[in-house]
């Protein structure tokens, strides 16, 4: 009893939310929050958008919408008393450039600092990249914890001297929700208008140059001379929206590529789906991986995605450039990389045996990928932290 009201009159700070939906939203939802049931939150957003903001509304969570850094004194101004208001901060990073968050909390609150690794790479191109490797020493100075959702993800983000020192929390999903469903495929393939003889392609994601639809869209169209009956179905947004549906039209398969747009429950799209591809250029550990392979879906993943993704003896890695200049900016390499991932969509289509699909959430859990287990794990770190911190 003590000790739950105790933590009742604890604090949390967590960074933060994007305009874009992707795996740090989706772990801010589905494990952290869960984590912190009670104790008082304040969510920090760089967005407005009410749609996505509405999936991390709970009791006990007050969101904040920051400047963005670039002005900075306001920036500041606003971030300075979420600091001090502060047990615990929890820091989600892609990578260790914007770290003056955590520089400002070691100066002005006496908060323990939680730091979780979420990518291999980050999210910004070109020179701006290298600032990382400047600034992962500050990061680690700063950090009195270190989580990560892979050991790649871990290794890219505090480096060598604290690569011994972190502690994974698993993307876990609810493994029985994404447990694969007849009727919710007869029922999305009906609203999609796509019949039952048509092979459906999926991908899920953000659209980013790191997620590379664009070399998927050129795949699906060599794909689709062979396969007429074929179609692909994308779920997410972003800035590359336009472009990709340019893309499509420019390659005459318009009619033959649905985007979704994002989805607050992807679930049923995967029982649509007969396979699902993820090119992309850099990743931590893909919770939309682990949620494809839990529906049984065939997956084709770009070798640059970390080994610890695959679980199940469905997925297989395919070669993709390392180096962002590469994929679609030279248009013979991005034909070759392309004609190379038709190659192992038309395999995978002509070549599958057909498995009983609802066998797989069993794999997903006995791996340690279910949501439950995530959680417990993240909420017993969390108490101790917060108890010490009393």
């Amino acid at each position: 009893m003590y000790i739950l009201q105790f933590m009742e009159n604890k604090r949390v700070l967590i960074f933060q939310i994007s305009s874009n939906w992707g795996g740090i939203e989706t772990y801010i939802s589905n494990i952290l929050l869960p984590s912190l049931k009670n104790v008082d939150v304040i969510v920090l957003s760089s967005t407005s958008d009410a749609t996505l903001l509405q999936r991390i509304e709970r009791d006990n969570v007050i969101i904040k919408e920051l400047p963005n850094p670039r002005h900075i004194f306001s920036y500041v101004k606003a971030l300075l008393p979420c600091l001090k208001w502060a047990d615990l901060i929890y820091a989600n990073k892609n990578s260790s450039i914007n770290c003056l968050p955590l520089v400002l909390s070691k100066i002005v609150s006496h908060a323990k600092i939680f730091v979780h690794a979420h990518n291999t790479q980050p999210t910004v191109n070109g020179k701006v990249k290298l600032l990382h490797y400047l600034f992962r020493p500050v990061l680690n100075l700063c950090a009195d914890t270190e989580l990560a959702c892979s050991k790649a993800a871990a290794l890219y983000l505090f480096g060598e001297s604290k690569y011994q020192k972190f502690t994974i929390i698993k993307n876990g999903i609810d493994t029985e929700h994404f447990t694969y469903n007849e009727h919710a495929r007869q029922r999305i393939r009906k609203e999609l208008g796509i019949d039952d003889d048509i092979k459906l392609i999926g991908n899920v994601g953000r659209m980013t140059k790191q997620k590379n639809q664009e070399l998927l869209i050129e795949a699906f169209a060599k794909v689709h001379k062979q396969i007429p009956k074929s179609c692909l179905l994308i779920l997410g947004d972003g800035d590359l929206a336009d472009q990709l549906k340019k893309q499509c039209h420019e390659l005459s398969i318009a009619d033959s590529v649905i985007f979704a747009g994002n989805q607050s429950d992807t679930a049923p799209y995967y029982s649509a789906m007969d396979l699902f591809v993820f090119p992309s250029i850099h990743e931590g550990l893909p919770i939309s991986l682990i949620e494809a392979q839990t529906t049984g879906l065939p997956v084709l993943v770009s070798q640059s995605v970390t080994r610890e993704v695959a679980i199940t003896d469905q997925v297989r890695f395919i070669s993709v450039p390392q180096d962002d200049k590469l994929c679609i900016s030279d248009e013979l390499q991005s034909d070759k990389e392309s004609l190379h991932w038709s190659r192992a969509i038309l395999s995978t289509i002509n070549n599958n045996v057909k498995k009983d699909r609802s066998i797989y959430p069993q794999q997903i859990r006995l791996a340690g990928y279910d949501v439950h287990t995530s959680i417990q794990k993240l909420k017993l770190l969390l108490k101790q932290s917060l108890l010490q911190h009393g």
